[in-house]
C-alpha cells in the first residue's frame, strides 16, 4: 500500500510540476496548475472558469467560446482552427505542434510542458 501512495504521489507532483510554460531560449516564463496562470515567480496571472478568463484581480479579460475567443466587452479578438490560431482578421499569428508554438513566420516562441490545447490557446490570447 506504502509504494502505491508513493507512486500516486510522485506521479501527481510531477504532473502538476510538468505544467510549465517556456520561451525559446528555454528559461521558464509561467506556470499553470489546473486553471490557474503564474508567473515564473508564482505570482498569479489569471484563472479560468468554466469558459470566461479573469485577471489576477479577477476581473474579466475575456471568453473561450469554442474555437472562437473574445475579450472582455465580447468583441472576437482570435479563432482556432485545427493547431492553427488566428487574429480577428484571419491572419495566422501562430501554430501550435505537439507542445511547441510557433510565430507566423515559423520560429518556435514557446514550449509547453504538461498543458493541453485548450491551456496552450488560453495562455496565448490572454497571458503571452
Amino acid at each position: 500500500m506504502k509504494k502505491i501512495l508513493l507512486i500516486l504521489f510522485l506521479f501527481t507532483n510531477s504532473f502538476l510540476m510538468a505544467q510549465q510554460i517556456y520561451n525559446a531560449a528555454g528559461k521558464l516564463v509561467a506556470k499553470v496548475d489546473e486553471n490557474c496562470f503564474y508567473n515564473s515567480g508564482g505570482k498569479l496571472m489569471g484563472k479560468v472558469e468554466g469558459v470566461f478568463v479573469y485577471d489576477n484581480a479577477g476581473k474579466l479579460m475575456g471568453k473561450v467560446d469554442g474555437v472562437y475567443i473574445y475579450d472582455e466587452k465580447g468583441k472576437l479578438i482570435g479563432k482556432v482552427d485545427g493547431n492553427n490560431l488566428y487574429d480577428a482578421l484571419g491572419r495566422k499569428m501562430a501554430t501550435i505542434i505537439d507542445k511547441d508554438l510557433y510565430d507566423s513566420y515559423g520560429r518556435k516562441i514557446r514550449r509547453f510542458n504538461g498543458l493541453t490545447q485548450s491551456q496552450i490557446i488560453t495562455y496565448y490570447y490572454y497571458f503571452y
